[in-house]
C-alpha cells in the first residue's frame, strides 16, 4: 500500500488532483489528436493552420445548431476589469521572466490585467440556504455549483484558446443534461440555480458508497411532464428517467429540487429522500464555520470533504491516485514512508475547495482543518518541519523578502501581503518529468513559460489555507509546450490521417 510521510503529501497531492481533475470532463468532449492538434498549436502561435477536416466542421455546426436550439436567454452577470496602475503592471511583468529561464522565439507574451473579485449574485435566500440543509450530515463528499449558467460562462471564458477543444464545459454538460432528461429546452430546470452533487457511505447491502444529483427546479410538475425521459411518478413521488442504453435513475422531489439517484438502489433512495427532508436532521451545514457556509453560496465552484466519513476501503482507492500524483508531480509528492493517508485524513475536520474562474485567471482557495491536539494540527505552523520542507522545496518566502516577485503574486492573490509564506511554480517542471516517463527516462529540458502560477498560504490555529492563482496565459503556454512536446508522439501512435 502507498504510503505517506507527512502532512505535506496531503496537501500538495489534493492541489495537484483538483488541477488535474478537469481532464475528467475534457475526455468526453473528445479532444482533438494528430494532425487537428498540431493545427491548433499553429494557431495559438499566430501561424498559418493547415485545412480542418469538413466532417470536424459539420459536426460543430451540428452541435452549434442545437446549442443555439437550446440556449434560453439568460442574465449574464458581466464582470468589469479595472486596468491595472501602470507602474504596478510594469513590475508584474518584469517579475514575470526570470533571468534564469530559457524563453522560446514564439512564446507568448504575458499581459496580466487583472479584474476586480467576481461576485456572484446569489439565489433567493430560501434556495441558498435550502442546498446545505438538504445534505445529511454523513456525507463525504459534497459538490457545489452556484449560479450554474453563470458559472459555466466564467469558465468558458478562462477555457477558451487554452484548451484544443472547438467547445467549452458549457455545451458539453448542457448538451450531456439535455439527452439525459430528453428535452432540448430543459423544462422546469433552473439553470441559474445551484447544483449539487453528495455522497453517503456505502449501505451495507452494497459494496460501494453512493452519489446522489440535486437539480434546482422552477416547477416539479413541468420537470416531470416537460422531459421526454422522466416517467409518471408513482404513489411513493418516485419517477424513473430512462435515456438509451444509458442506466435507469430514479428521481423524487425534494423541496426546491430534483434528487436523483442510481436505479438500482430503489429503497436506500426512498431512505434517503425522507431523511433529506426532515428538518430536525442534523445537515452537513452543522460540520462547518459560518464563513464556509458563507462561500459554499458563493463560489461558483465548491467542494467539500468530511475526512471524518471517508469510508475505510477508500484508503486504498485514494492511495492510488495519489502515487500517479506523486509521478507526476517528481518529487513534490513523493511516496514512502510509515504513516498511510487514511490515519493521516483522519487526522483531518474537513478539506473545501473552492474556484472562482474568470476571464484571466483561475483562483482556487484549498483550505484544511485539523483536529485540534493532532500531529497535523501541529504541522500547521510556518516553524514546523514539514513547512520547512515546503518552502526549501518550492521557494516559498515570507511576504517581506519576497519582494521581487510580490508584485506579481500581489496582483494575482488579493491579500497575499496578508499570507505567512508566498512563491511562484511554474508548470512546465511537470512537463518535464513526463517526458522523462514517456521517453528514455532522462529528465527533458523543456523552454521555461515567461508566466507561472502564484500561491499565498496562511496558517491559523488548526487551519490551513492555500491560495492558488492560474493565469490564464500561463495555461496557454503549459498546452501549447504540452501539445507540441506530446502531440507527435500521439500522431506516431494513430498512424496517418487520410
Amino acid at each position: 500500500m502507498f504510503k505517506f510521510k507527512d502532512l505535506r503529501h496531503i496537501l500538495l497531492g489534493i492541489s495537484l488532483l483538483f488541477l488535474f481533475s478537469g481532464s475528467a470532463w475534457s475526455e468526453q468532449a473528445k479532444p482533438l489528436a494528430g494532425r487537428e492538434l498540431l493545427r491548433m498549436i499553429r494557431e495559438l502561435q499566430g501561424r498559418s493552420a493547415k485545412p480542418a477536416y469538413e466532417n470536424r466542421i459539420q459536426e460543430m455546426e451540428a452541435i452549434q445548431k442545437v446549442a443555439e436550439k437550446a440556449e434560453e436567454p439568460e442574465e449574464i452577470i458581466e464582470e468589469e476589469e479595472p486596468v491595472i496602475a501602470e507602474e504596478v503592471e510594469t513590475k508584474i511583468e518584469e517579475a514575470t521572466v526570470p533571468e534564469e529561464e530559457i524563453v522560446t522565439e514564439e512564446a507568448i507574451e504575458p499581459t496580466i490585467v487583472m479584474e476586480e473579485t467576481a461576485t456572484i449574485e446569489p439565489a433567493a435566500t430560501i434556495a441558498v440556504e435550502e442546498v446545505l440543509s438538504l445534505i445529511p450530515a454523513e456525507s463525504f463528499f459534497v459538490v457545489r455549483a452556484n449560479s450554474f449558467s453563470s458559472s459555466l460562462s466564467q469558465l468558458d471564458d478562462f477555457l477558451a484558446g487554452a484548451l484544443p477543444m472547438p467547445f467549452g464545459p458549457s455545451m458539453l454538460i448542457r448538451n450531456n443534461l439535455s439527452t439525459l432528461l430528453g428535452s432540448a429546452d430543459l423544462k422546469g430546470v433552473d439553470m441559474s440555480g445551484s447544483f449539487a452533487v453528495f455522497a453517503l457511505p456505502a449501505p451495507q447491502t452494497t459494496g460501494e458508497p453512493l452519489s446522489y444529483v440535486l437539480i434546482p427546479v422552477t416547477d416539479y410538475a413541468l420537470f416531470v411532464s416537460g422531459n421526454a425521459n422522466i416517467g409518471e411518478a408513482d404513489p411513493e413521488g418516485i419517477s424513473e428517467i430512462t435515456s438509451g442504453d444509458k442506466p435507469l435513475l430514479l428521481v423524487k422531489q425534494a423541496g426546491n429540487f430534483a434528487l436523483i439517484c442510481k436505479g438500482q438502489y430503489r429503497d436506500k433512495f426512498i431512505e434517503t429522500a425522507k431523511v433529506i427532508t426532515d428538518k430536525s436532521k442534523t445537515s452537513i451545514a452543522g460540520n462547518l464555520e459560518a464563513e464556509q457556509i458563507n462561500k459554499s453560496a458563493s463560489e461558483p465552484l465548491w467542494v467539500f470533504i468530511n475526512t471524518q466519513a471517508i469510508p475505510e476501503d477508500f484508503d486504498d482507492k485514494l492511495s492510488e491516485q495519489m502515487a500517479a500524483a506523486a509521478m507526476m508531480s517528481g518529487g513534490m509528492v513523493p511516496g514512502g514512508g510509515e504513516t498511510d493517508i487514511g490515519t493521516k485524513l483522519k487526522e483531518l475536520r474537513f478539506i473545501i475547495i473552492a474556484a472562482n474562474p474568470r476571464p484571466k485567471v483561475l483562483n482556487i482557495t484549498l483550505t484544511a482543518s485539523a483536529m485540534e491536539g493532532s500531529e497535523t494540527a501541529g504541522q500547521f505552523a510556518i516553524d514546523s518541519p514539514v513547512v520547512s520542507e515546503f518552502t526549501k522545496l518550492t521557494g516559498a518566502k515570507k511576504p517581506a523578502d519576497a519582494a521581487d516577485k510580490m508584485a506579481l503574486i500581489g496582483a494575482l492573490i488579493a491579500d497575499a501581503r496578508q499570507a505567512d509564506l508566498v512563491g511562484t511554480y511554474n508548470l512546465m517542471k511537470l512537463l518535464e518529468i513526463a517526458s522523462a516517463m514517456m521517453g528514455t527516462g532522462e529528465q527533458a529540458t523543456i523552454p521555461q513559460a515567461q508566466s507561472s502560477l502564484a500561491f499565498a498560504i496562511k496558517f491559523d490555529k488548526d487551519k490551513l489555507t492555500a491560495d492558488i492563482a492560474l493565469p490564464k496565459v500561463h495555461l496557454i503556454e503549459f498546452m501549447m509546450t504540452a501539445m507540441t512536446q506530446f502531440a507527435p508522439q500521439a500522431q506516431q501512435q494513430e498512424g496517418p490521417g487520410f
